[in-house]
């Protein structure tokens, strides 16, 4: 039985490499009673096939060739789509990315700025992990002889981040040290338009990652552990050749009243109380709800980390995620027998999530991009909120036995 799922990315298909895909020779079944045809009309009718056949192959590579003007490619788009996230029902947009596909790949995902495509398909959950386009997620199907290439990326992580020993440190009179990070110390995710080392990760899977210049979107191929290093190769051609196109702003809807980084859905206002609390990531943290709005503090402040507003508690066992948001988090506790200067001390990054729980349902788990499963807190009125060191990707809402029953992307 199928998994359920909600808010699934919408996929469009280009219908090009569909029809360049469909150019093989059909074989016709012959009568189950033949009469023997003389010699020159068995010849004849031979000949008549023969020039059928080379017209087919000779209009499907005009085909290709009106694609991009070689032989061996056709262009894939991903624009953006006003589809409903279940049904997956399209209207017409510009492009936002496109890209020259090699031949024996298909598009597995266009929706958006973003584009998946690959030499094999991928299970759903597969697929909303390789989007991500990050270098620590584990895949629980990936084909062995297959490659991935995905124009993407994770939006609760930072395409840039400072390399530490690009910066200029300065010591001051009273023995302090000053760091300062320059524009040259910060890193980006790989080359531009094309593919890094490669480095493994679970499961035998080989990733490389690259960027996409003046954007907010990354570059990752991904390769099993039984794949032709020829589909490598192939995955840097394609990448050399993703360009981004103007997206119109009026497909764009707006943002709702009040959203803002962390607060993607709105802001919460008024007298809040506090719903639920989550301990982990190295701290403690508070949903405080004021009707159908909440926000998430830090113990010990009042200071919103993330927050939004639902629309309404959902029904039955639906979940609806309501925040998604990183911070720097706190510092963990020094090695024994050493201290950390104020300020000095290593930071780990928190995960937090906030969600509303329909009144059939009890329990929600939050699944990492790593695989890891971290139980969150559910509290009153069906306030959900957990926070991980890790990336989560996706709440599992799951029954009195421990069966998943929905699974709801956190995107």
């Amino acid at each position: 039985m199928a998994e359920p799922w909600s808010g699934c990315p919408a996929r469009a298909y280009d219908h090009e490499v569909v029809l360049a895909r469909r150019n093989e020779p059909e074989i016709l079944a012959a009568p189950s009673a033949p009469s023997a045809p003389s010699a020159p009309s068995a010849r004849l009718r031979l000949l008549t096939v023969g020039v059928a056949v080379t017209l087919a192959v000779a209009m499907a590579v005009a085909l290709l060739r009106v694609a991009d003007g070689r032989p061996d490619r056709a262009t894939v788009q991903a624009g953006p789509s006003s589809s409903d996230p279940i049904l997956g029902a399209t209207t017409p947009a510009p492009p936002g990315v496109e890209l020259q596909l090699e031949l024996g790949w298909r598009t597995l995902l266009a929706d958006g700025d973003k584009l998946v495509v690959g030499t094999r398909p991928l299970a759903e959950r597969d697929l909303l992990l390789a989007v991500l386009a990050r270098d620590d997620v584990a895949f629980s199907a990936f084909p062995a002889d297959g490659a991935v290439l995905v124009v993407g990326g994770d939006r609760l992580k930072a395409k840039h981040v400072a390399d530490i020993s690009r910066a200029t440190r300065t010591t001051t009179a009273d023995g302090g040290e000053i760091v300062q990070i320059g524009p040259d110390a910060m890193v980006g995710p790989g080359p531009a338009l094309d593919l890094g080392p490669p480095k493994p990760m679970a499961g035998g899977v080989a990733v490389r990652l690259g960027d996409v210049p003046q954007s907010s979107r990354t570059l990752a191929a991904y390769l099993g552990p039984q794949a032709d290093p020829a589909l490598m190769r192939q995955a840097q051609a394609m990448a050399a050749s993703v360009r981004l196109r103007p997206v119109d702003p009026a497909t764009i809807p707006p943002p709702p009243p009040g959203s803002r980084p962390g607060f993607d859905s709105g802001e919460a206002s008024g007298q809040l109380r506090p719903v639920v609390s989550f301990t982990g990531a190295g701290s403690t943290y508070t949903a405080r709800a004021g009707g159908d709005c909440a926000d998430v503090v830090i113990s010990g402040s009042t200071q919103p980390l993330a927050g939004g507003c639902s629309a309404g508690r959902p029904a039955g066992g639906g979940l609806q995620v309501v925040a998604a948001s990183s911070h720097p988090g706190s510092p963990p506790a020094p090695p024994l027998g050493q201290t950390f200067a104020p300020g000095r001390g290593p930071v780990l990054p928190a995960m937090i999530v906030l969600g509303r729980l329909g009144s059939e349902a009890h329990d929600v788990v939050a699944v990492l991009v790593d695989g890891q499963m971290i139980p969150a807190s559910v509290g009153s009125d069906g306030w959900v909120l957990v926070a991980t060191e890790g990336r989560p990707f996706l709440l599992e809402v799951r029954d009195a036995g421990g069966k998943p029953v929905t699974r709801t992307p956190v995107t």
